[in-house]
Parts: C-alpha cells; sequence; structure tokens
C-alpha cells in the first residue's frame, strides 16, 4: 500500500460542506485535501434555499457576487403556492415567502446585509471547487474512503482510487467526515444518531417545460400541486424553480410498493403533464433519481480527532431549506479552529467548541423542520386532495372547499390556519439568523434573551457574548459599510467604541505575544469607523469604552463595558479562548 503526504486536515466529501470547508483552509495556509468518491460536483438540481446567513459566509469567502449571478433572486421567490394545476389557474392558498412580501422585506433587510436566494447544488458546488482550488486546496474526485485510524499525532486514513483501484494511506493531523447521509466515518466511529427515522421514499424529476404563461406573473420558487386526474385519481408534486421559468425540479413522495412504476418515464410524464394541465407543453425530462427522507442527529460531532459535519451529522426532511445552509455553517464555525490550533496559536481544546455549538444548532434545525413538515400536512388536510383521491371525490372536495355554506366557511378557516403556519417553514428568520451560542468558545455568555417577537420567524440581534454580530450600517473611508465587513475573513477582530485606546495597546502586546497579528477597529465620530445612521448605537447599547472580541465566524466572543485593566481583562479572555499559547 502507498502512503502519499501528510496533510494537516483531509476532508470525506467533496459537497458544499466539504468544499467550503477546504476553502476556508486553504486560503489561511492550511495543508488541506477534500476526496470524494463520485465523478465530479452535483450534476443535478437540489438544496436550493440559500438563507441569508449562508449569503453571509460566501460574502465572507468572497463568493457572493458570483453566488447571486448564478442563483433566483429574492423578489423571484416570493409566491408559495397551493394549486390544483399551473394551467387553471386554480390557485387555493399563496404566502408571501422568504422575506420577499411587503410585510416581512424589511425584517431580512434590518437584519443583513445579504438576502436570500434560490442557488441550485449544481450551480454552488462548482462555484466553491473553484474557490476551494483557488485558495490551494486540493480536490479529488473519484476517490473512495475505506477505514480509518487515529493515534495522539493525527488521522490515517485509507482510500481507494477508483479509476486505477490502487489502495493507498494518507495521514492528516485532523479529518472532517463531510461524506452524507450514508456516511461511512461516523459509522466506522460508531456514532450513534439519536431519534433516528425514515419518514419514507421521494423522488426528483428534472424536467424542462417552459411554464411562464403561468408563472411568469405570480413568480416564486415552490409551488405545491394536487391535480384531480381521470384514471390516476389526485396527482401531486411539488414543483421546484430550477430556472426560471423552463427547468423545474418535480418532487413527490412514493410508497415502497410503487416506486419503480413512478420512476417510469411514462408515469413521470403523465404526473408532470397532470400538474402543468396543458398536454400541449412539451416537456423533456434530464434526469430522475430518489432519496430518503430521515430524520436523525448525531450524538457526537467530535471523535478524537474525526469531526462530523454537514449530513453525516444532522437529517431532517426539506422543509425550511435548512440542510445546505446548517452545513455550510458548520464549516464557517470548525475552519477558524482548526487553523488557530493547527497553526500553534490555540491549544487543542478550542476544537471542543465545535460539537458545544454546533450539536444544539443541529438538533433545533432537525426539531423546526419536523415541526414544519407537520404544519404543512395541515395545508393538505384542509385542501382535502390527497394523492390517488378518485375524480369524483376530488371535485365534491373542491365544490365544498369553496361552497358559500357554514361547511365550506369552516374548511376555509382551516385552510387559512394552515396557511399561516407556513410562515414557520417559509419566513422564519429567526431559526435561519438567530443561532445562538451559550456554550463553547464564548466567554460570559448566557441563555438568549426572552424577548416579545417569536424566536422562530423573528430574528433579534443582541450584542453580547454568544450571539453572532448585528448587521449595522456603518461608514468607512467615506463608503456604507456593514458591521459584518469589518470582521471575519480568519481573523480575531477587537472592536470597541470611541475611547479605544486603552483596547488598543492592550490588543497590540496580546495579539502581538500571540501570533494573531493586531486587528482592532473602533467605532466612533472620530475613529477608525463612524456610525452615520444611528444603527449600531441602537443595537450595541454600549458605551464608549465598550469592546467585544470577534471570532472569525462573527460570533461575539466576549464583550466588556469597561476599559479599566484592559490588558488583564483581554490577556484573561485569550487564554480562556484559547488555551496556554502554543
Amino acid at each position: 500500500m502507498k502512503r502519499r503526504d501528510d496533510l494537516e486536515v483531509l476532508i470525506v466529501g467533496a459537497g458544499p460542506t466539504g468544499l467550503s470547508l477546504a476553502q476556508l483552509l486553504a486560503r489561511q495556509g492550511i495543508r488541506v485535501r477534500a476526496i470524494s468518491r463520485h465523478r465530479g460536483t452535483a450534476h443535478t438540481p437540489r438544496g436550493h434555499i440559500t438563507n441569508a446567513r449562508t449569503m453571509e459566509v460566501l460574502r465572507d469567502m468572497g463568493l457572493e457576487s458570483r453566488a447571486r449571478e448564478l442563483a433566483m433572486p429574492q423578489a423571484l421567490m416570493r409566491h408559495s403556492q397551493w394549486a390544483t394545476q399551473l394551467a387553471d389557474g386554480e390557485v387555493l392558498a399563496s404566502l408571501d415567502s422568504w422575506g420577499a412580501g411587503p410585510e416581512r422585506l424589511p425584517d431580512y433587510q434590518r437584519a443583513s446585509p445579504c438576502a436570500p436566494c434560490n442557488l441550485h447544488q449544481h450551480r454552488l458546488e462548482p462555484l466553491l471547487l473553484d474557490a476551494a482550488q483557488g485558495a490551494g486546496a486540493r480536490v479529488d474526485f473519484e476517490q473512495e474512503f475505506l477505514s480509518l485510524s487515529q493515534d495522539e499525532e493525527g488521522v490515517r486514513a485509507e482510500l481507494r482510487d477508483l479509476r486505477s483501484g490502487e489502495v493507498y494511506e494518507l495521514r492528516a493531523r485532523y479529518l472532517v467526515a463531510a461524506d452524507g447521509a450514508n456516511s461511512r466515518v461516523a459509522t466506522q466511529l460508531g456514532v450513534s444518531m439519536d431519534d433516528e427515522l425514515v419518514l419514507g421514499t421521494a423522488i426528483s424529476c428534472w424536467i424542462e417545460a417552459d411554464l411562464s404563461r403561468w408563472v411568469a406573473d405570480r413568480p416564486g420558487a415552490l409551488y405545491w400541486l394536487s391535480a384531480p386526474h381521470a384514471e390516476r385519481g389526485v396527482q401531486c408534486a411539488t414543483l421546484v424553480n430550477v430556472e426560471p421559468w423552463h427547468q423545474w425540479m418535480m418532487a413527490f413522495g412514493v410508497p415502497p410498493d410503487q416506486i419503480e412504476a413512478e420512476l417510469q418515464p411514462a408515469a413521470l410524464l403523465a404526473r408532470a403533464r397532470a400538474v402543468i394541465g396543458d398536454a400541449s407543453v412539451p416537456i423533456a425530462i434530464r434526469d430522475v433519481s430518489r432519496w430518503t427522507v430521515r430524520r436523525a442527529v448525531a450524538s457526537r460531532m467530535r471523535v478524537g480527532r474525526v469531526f462530523l459535519a454537514g449530513d453525516a451529522a444532522h437529517r431532517h426532511p426539506p422543509t425550511n431549506g435548512l440542510g445546505t445552509n446548517t452545513s455550510i455553517q458548520d464549516s464557517f464555525n470548525l475552519a477558524w479552529k482548526l487553523a488557530l490550533v493547527l497553526r500553534g496559536q490555540a491549544a487543542d481544546s478550542l476544537l471542543d467548541s465545535y460539537e458545544a455549538e454546533r450539536l444544539p444548532v443541529a438538533r433545533a434545525v432537525v426539531h423546526r423542520a419536523m415541526e414544519s413538515s407537520f404544519e404543512m400536512h395541515a395545508m393538505f388536510e384542509a385542501i382535502g386532495l390527497y394523492p390517488g383521491l378518485p375524480g369524483d371525490a376530488a371535485a365534491a372536495t373542491l365544490a365544498e372547499l369553496k361552497a358559500a355554506s357554514p361547511e365550506g366557511e369552516a374548511r376555509r378557516a382551516r385552510l387559512q390556519q394552515a396557511l399561516a403556519l407556513q410562515n414557520f417553514q417559509l419566513n422564519a428568520l429567526g431559526i435561519e439568523m438567530g443561532q445562538w451560542y451559550e456554550q463553547g468558545a464564548v466567554i460570559g455568555a448566557g441563555p438568549r434573551p426572552a424577548g416579545d417577537a417569536d424566536p422562530i420567524l423573528h430574528y433579534q440581534p443582541h450584542a453580547v457574548a454568544g450571539a453572532p454580530l448585528p448587521h449595522a450600517w456603518l461608514q468607512r473611508g467615506g463608503q456604507r459599510c456593514s458591521t459584518l465587513d469589518l470582521v471575519g475573513h480568519g481573523r480575531l477582530v477587537l472592536l470597541c467604541g470611541a475611547e479605544a485606546g486603552p483596547w488598543r495597546e492592550a490588543a497590540r502586546q496580546l495579539f502581538e505575544a500571540r501570533g494573531l497579528g493586531l486587528t482592532l477597529i473602533a467605532i466612533g465620530p472620530e475613529a477608525d469607523v463612524q456610525d452615520v445612521e444611528g444603527g449600531w448605537a441602537a443595537l450595541a447599547q454600549a458605551r464608549p469604552s465598550t469592546a467585544w472580541l470577534v471570532r472569525p465566524d462573527r460570533h461575539i466572543a466576549w464583550r466588556s463595558d469597561s476599559a479599566g485593566q484592559a490588558f488583564e481583562q483581554l490577556d484573561h479572555v485569550l487564554s480562556q479562548l484559547l488555551g496556554s499559547q502554543q
């Protein structure tokens, strides 16, 4: 067996999780290699909703502008609809979504300088691959993970080149399992999955069909359709927009005994024609796949020198569109910690904070996706058009739903109640943006402050330890910039108020002693950055002497409202956060 060059980090998996991590590490000078058993990046659309927090990560990576060019913008994601068929215009319910409607758009604009978009994985992954390779990461496809062993110095991985059949080994200081829902790494490590449950099987069919005449004036990313059909009964499918308005992913659940029949081209075309409602529309099938809907959260996200990230650690239904987003955010959390440890600027104990911070997030995300899945069922129950329901029964159901009768009024009331619940997946800004770390690499953090607004629907920014740094518009060098643009990029940053002198001297000595480089930014009338719009002052609720230590992933590690004994304060915090100097 041949042994290849030693690495600092080996990533098993080259999807959004692995490629993001590879880029974030490589640009900090870490020797990193990502491998995948697949032939290349994703060749079909999936994982399409890209929320504002993930767009902030792409902004940090220098990829936001390019991602927007490849994506469907927020404005075109607005109308999520439940209908019988597209062509007959029988819209049963509609909801402004992803903050694109006038009621929620201000909330989204206040929360972030970035807007959500509809960016499918077959476009996102090549972007991430180019960025990773451009930063110096090595990414190799058709490489199969076989086994691993680890000791106090590193991890030995046995791999197979699927093109040549050669078996070889790589040795790395750390290994990250980003190999998806059927993670071989997690299985070999014996990591159990909590609350694991198979929820069913779904089929996704990528089609080409010009549907612009029915959707261009009511644009959306998602259309839930329940079409009465004379022979097959009600045909249900979700049409997910891939490229306005002629590429779509048609997704639907299927019972186990019907999978093979429903995968046949004739059956797929029949379903597509039924939900579109116009048999004259040309339809071309580009790709078909089946997938298992699961619920699971790993019991651990660190085992020695191995870390689990993305779908290897958390799996859930596609409701809320949180899967790819949470996965990329896992990488954003882990990358800076690995980099500091590998450069000798932090102790290995810093890496324990990855599990402490991300495992609660994984549990919350899986729980929310499951709740949204149940709430989605409430919509279908209120509409009453179940898969396979005979045509005459479907007609009677629709007639009752529209009837000017007590029964009709009651049905419509239930439908509106169910529709309101859909905000918890389609306008859930709080679960997307408000990830809060109560423990881990945070000093003095506590529970999230209680607020009047629902924490799933609404994001409540706080400038305290454990919270993500709030977004506010500032002025720097005569240019408008976000608070988020002052931090990140692999750096620890000390943000200060106008009275920054004691903090500047303390940071100069302590950052230099640890080889971190001085990055201190003061916000004040005569300082580096000016709060000319007053937004930061309102959010920060701070004094001129306040300081915030902001992590590279833009979470606030610590806050002090007094510059007294600035050196001692900062020295103590850095020692707690990073451990003894290596």
